[in-house]
């Protein structure tokens, strides 16, 4: 797929219905400054906040780690896809 998305003209109505999957950054460096900030509190006697920050860190991570995965797995599927030139089909 990469071949014949990369070879449609620019003007091509074909290139969105072929185009790659969106891009997901992945950001972990927000969970770890949560994580950390939150075991800042956490030592300096903010309990509750020492604790939920962590945890939101953490669910943050884990979530923004299961959109790069699943972006990954997407990438992957397109890159591997072919296209039937004589029908419009894709496998």
């Amino acid at each position: 797929m990469p071949l014949f998305y990369r070879s449609l003209p620019q003007e091509s109505g074909l290139r969105g219905q072929y185009a790659p999957p969106d891009e997901v950054q992945s950001q972990y460096w927000i969970a770890l400054l949560a994580v950390l900030t939150g075991i800042a509190f956490l030592v300096n006697g903010a309990i509750l906040l020492g604790l939920l920050l962590p945890l939101g860190g953490l669910a943050y991570g884990a979530t923004n780690h299961a959109s790069v995965e699943e972006y990954r797995v997407k990438l992957a599927k397109w890159s591997n896809s072919r296209i039937c030139l004589a029908c419009p089909r894709q496998f």
